[in-house]
């Protein structure tokens, strides 16, 4: 990932990390921040599919089974997704930083991919409606989710 990326968003950090940690001369320490980055990265990718979904089940978006889509570049069409709905979004500008223990940098990929599977959707929908009800879910599946922590 990180050379996909071309380092950017600390990509370069974790890949250095992770390679510390695969020669086994990594500090406990610097194991639980890749561990820990790990995590946070993968929950997030899932919290952006629970959000796909309650989004589709709203009748917002439709998307087409088994279609692949690129979390790393924006497509034409995710563009306009990306400036639109997630632009201006306290959550989503809270949560593209990592939490405390975690490595690398600013973490746009959910948000990348979000905005492309929207983008792919066949459908045009009101970008206001999507922004507000996407709040109300990205809200939902926060707070669930800190619900089970406890």
């Amino acid at each position: 990932m990180a050379r996909k990326r071309s380092g950017s968003n600390g990509e370069d950090d974790i890949y250095h990390a992770c390679r510390t940690v695969l020669d086994e001369s990594a500090s406990d320490v610097d194991g639980d921040s890749v561990v820990n980055t790990i995590r946070w990265r993968e929950r997030w990718m899932l919290r952006a599919g629970l959000i796909i979904r309650h989004l589709e089940q709203l009748g917002l978006i439709s998307i087409e089974p088994n279609i692949e889509v690129d979390d790393v570049t924006l497509s034409q069409q995710g563009w306009i997704y990306y400036q639109k709905v997630f632009s201006g979004s306290k959550l989503a500008e809270r949560s593209i930083f990592p939490p405390e223990g975690c490595l690398g940098g600013l973490h746009a990929v959910p948000f990348i991919w979000l905005s492309n599977v929207m983008g792919s959707s066949g459908e045009v929908i009101s970008m206001t409606r999507l922004k507000k009800k996407f709040e109300e879910v990205f809200a939902a599946v926060v707070i669930a989710e800190s619900r089970r922590k406890k």
